[in-house]
C-alpha cells in the first residue's frame, strides 16, 4: 500500500459494513479506521480528526453511494445525479468545517458504462464452454480472466472466439503482458497465477456474467474494460 510511505496521521474513515474489512486494510496498510453510518457522522468525524491533531494529517474518505446506483441503474441515471449531489453537499459541508490550509482532493478509482440488456451475456457451469474451465471466471465481466483445465487451451480458444469473437478480444496473458495491459513493468508471477490462462477484453459494450444473482442480471453499470468512460476519472482539489 502506498499508505505505508506517507509520514502523517492516518485515518480512512467509510462505511461501517467495509470499515476493517481485508481489502480495506491492506490498502490502508493496517492503520487507523472509522466506520461512520451517514455521510454527515463521517464529515463530522474528519474535520474532529482535523481540528485536534497536532501534526499534518492524511485522511482517506470512501463514499460508495455514486458507484451503487451507477452500477444498479447506469451512469446517466437521475440516482446517480442525486447520489452525486449528496455528496457534493457534504463535502462543502467538510469544506467549511475544516481549518485554513487544509486542502480536499476528489477523485474515483474508475468510471462506469451501461451495458445494453442485449449485450449482458450469461454463461453458467453446465455451458460446455465452462467446462473447459478450472475455476469460474474471475477479474470483471467486462474482462473476464479464465483459468482452463489442462490440455484444454486451444479447445476454449476455438469455442470461445466461434461465440464471443466478434464482441470480445481473446488475448492470452503473455499477449496481455506484452501490451503492457496492467501497467508498465511486467506481470508478477502472483499476477499470471491469479489471471490463467486468458483474458478477454470487450470491444465494445458487452459484458460476461457468470451465473448471476437476480441483482447482478438487473445491473446496468459497469466498468472494468478499456472504453475510455470506464477509465477516465475526475480530479478535483479544493
Amino acid at each position: 500500500s502506498l499508505q505505508r510511505a506517507y509520514k502523517r496521521r492516518r485515518l480512512s474513515v467509510m462505511p461501517q459494513t467495509i470499515a476493517g474489512s481485508v481489502y480495506s486494510r491492506y490498502s490502508s496498510d493496517d492503520g487507523a479506521f472509522s466506520g461512520y453510518a451517514s455521510l454527515t457522522a463521517a464529515v463530522e468525524r474528519i474535520a474532529r480528526h482535523v481540528r485536534e491533531s497536532a501534526s499534518p494529517t492524511y485522511t482517506y474518505f470512501y463514499v460508495p453511494y455514486i458507484d451503487g446506483a451507477a452500477h444498479r441503474s447506469g451512469p446517466e441515471h437521475g440516482d446517480v445525479q442525486r447520489a452525486i449531489g449528496r455528496a457534493a453537499k457534504r463535502l462543502a459541508q467538510l469544506a467549511g468545517a475544516l481549518p485554513a490550509g487544509a486542502r480536499i482532493v476528489v477523485s474515483a478509482d474508475h468510471g462506469l458504462i451501461e451495458v445494453p440488456a442485449d449485450a449482458r451475456h450469461t454463461l453458467d457451469r453446465h455451458d460446455a464452454l465452462a467446462r473447459l474451465l478450472r475455476v469460474p471466471p474471475t477479474c470483471e465481466p467486462r474482462t473476464p480472466a479464465f483459468h482452463v483445465r489442462d490440455g484444454q487451451q486451444a479447445a476454449f480458444a476455438a469455442r470461445f472466439r466461434e461465440r464471443w469473437g466478434d464482441r470480445f478480444a481473446l488475448l492470452t496473458v503473455d499477449e496481455a503482458d506484452e501490451l503492457r495491459l496492467f501497467g508498465k513493468a511486467p506481470l508478477s508471477t502472483e499476477t499470471r497465477r491469479r489471471l490463467g490462462d486468458f483474458i478477454a477484453i470487450a470491444r465494445g459494450l458487452d459484458a460476461i456474467v457468470y451465473e448471476p444473482s437476480d441483482e447482478l442480471r438487473a445491473m446496468r453499470g459497469f466498468h472494468g474494460g478499456l472504453h475510455p468512460d470506464e477509465m477516465r476519472i475526475p480530479l478535483i482539489v479544493i
